[in-house]
């Protein structure tokens, strides 16, 4: 039965190992130079994790049950701009990994987009919603966008000073 489970949902289980094995990694080798202080008041920032933390088990959680499936040439497009914007959050870990680890590659802009880490895999997600034409998994990607988004250009102010 789990094995049913998982040779079915394989791609959205897929979707949510690529996006977490860059972040678990910095378990093993962590951000250098973290600044201390704080730029956002505490309670903005405990809403704003809240509705993170949401969107972060909501989107792994619900990717998971799908299985992607491509059925137009619009979809086609759609996948192409999702697995690009997943190439660009690697392109923008190697980055961190490769210089240092320096706590601001993580909120640093890549060329003119701001907080890509960020960015990116909001992004990804959303895409993957519209591909399944998934409401559910578009809802929990907003709820995480507007806790992550913030979180991370504090920490890029923060990363500033």
């Amino acid at each position: 039965m789990i094995l049913d489970f998982l040779i079915k949902r394989w791609p959205g289980i897929l979707l949510v190992i690529i996006v977490l094995i860059p972040n678990l990694l910095t378990i093993l080798l962590p951000p250098q130079n973290i600044p201390k202080g704080e730029v956002a008041s505490r309670s903005a920032t405990l809403i704003l994790t809240i509705f993170e933390r949401i969107g972060q088990v909501g989107v792994f959680s619900i990717a998971m049950l799908y299985t992607f499936k491509i059925n137009k040439s619009s979809d086609k497009l759609i996948l192409a701009f999702a697995l690009a914007s997943l190439a660009i959050y690697y392109i923008c870990w190697i980055r961190f990994y490769f210089n240092g680890r320096d706590f601001a590659l993580l909120f640093s802009p890549l060329f003119f987009i701001p907080i890509p880490l960020a960015v990116f895999p909001v992004l990804c997600f959303a895409l993957m919603s519209r591909l399944e034409r998934s409401l559910p998994l578009l809802l929990v990607t907003i709820i995480l966008a507007v806790g992550h988004l913030p979180i991370s250009y504090f920490e890029f102010l923060k990363s500033r000073h």
